[in-house]
């Protein structure tokens, strides 16, 4: 029902600004909308994490970094931004270890610290006509 869909948290000192993605039709919105509030809700509430699926997300993060600097451009960007936030200059290696050590106990953590069902906001894009 979703053409695209996706979440993640921005960079920042602390921490950045959580997003949930989604592309679908108007007609399918309210369904899309309640489903991605119920995967954020059970992440916080019930998480049940497979060993596949955190594996096959570390992958997809570490892979990821090979196109964030993919072009000399994108590196300098990239960072510039760590050297603004006051990143350490080996940033990148610590990242990539640090994945790497993610455990189903951390994201638990996590998702509870970070993740807030009750104060989600809803924001709809569409033209004007709401096709």
């Amino acid at each position: 029902k979703a053409y695209s869909i996706w979440s993640d948290f921005g960079f920042g000192r602390d921490y950045g600004l959580f997003q949930a993605v989604a592309q679908t039709s108007l007609e399918n919105k309210d369904w899309v909308i309640k489903k991605m509030e119920e995967i954020i809700r059970k992440t916080v509430e019930a998480p049940d994490f497979s060993s596949e699926e955190i594996a096959r997300s570390k992958q997809a993060i570490l892979r990821s970094l090979f196109f964030t600097f993919e072009t000399q451009f994108s590196q300098v960007k990239e960072l510039a931004k760590f050297r603004l936030l006051g990143y350490p200059d080996d940033y990148l290696k610590v990242f990539q270890k640090a994945i790497a050590q993610v455990s189903r106990k951390d994201l638990e953590r996590v998702a509870k610290k970070y993740l807030h069902p009750e104060r989600l906001k809803t924001l709809i894009v569409t033209n004007e006509k709401g096709k």
